[in-house]
């Protein structure tokens, strides 16, 4: 699942989890940002601090936020490190937009244990085929 993501990094979270309607718009309040510094990139080009949007059950205030995904994110706390997949979103982060995630997890083996780890999965991928049209 990650390995099909648009970009897989270490990261810092260098503040707080906060709603962003500039990046991912006033009619999606269930959505918030958290400002990182990228620490390794193992897959996709980042600029090196992008903001990371997650979806975030509703109400709930800075630092009282809980997610409303599956188990596969954390809320991130300013000065922690963690493990992203970013699934659609802009890697550059150009003003007015943002990253969504696909996966947050805390880094437990370190910057270069998780680096060394997602390279080796992303590795092992199967190859993309030339061509997905189907006969029938």
């Amino acid at each position: 699942m990650a390995t099909s993501a648009q970009g897989i990094a270490v990261v810092e979270a260098t503040g707080e989890a906060a709603r962003d309607p500039q990046a991912v718009g006033a009619e999606n309040p269930e959505l918030v940002t958290t400002p990182v510094r990228i620490v390794e990139s193992m897959k996709g080009k980042f600029a090196p601090s992008v903001g990371v949007s997650q979806r975030v059950e509703p109400g709930g205030m800075p630092g009282s936020f809980e997610v409303a995904t599956s188990n596969r994110e954390v809320m991130m706390k300013p000065g922690e490190r963690y493990v992203i997949a970013i699934g659609p979103g802009d890697l550059q982060a150009r003003p007015g937009t943002t990253a969504f995630a696909t996966l947050i997890e805390p880094a437990h083996r370190g910057a270069a244990g998780e680096a060394d780890y997602w390279r080796s999965v992303i590795a092992k991928e199967p190859p993309k085929p030339v061509c997905d049209d189907t006969v029938s």
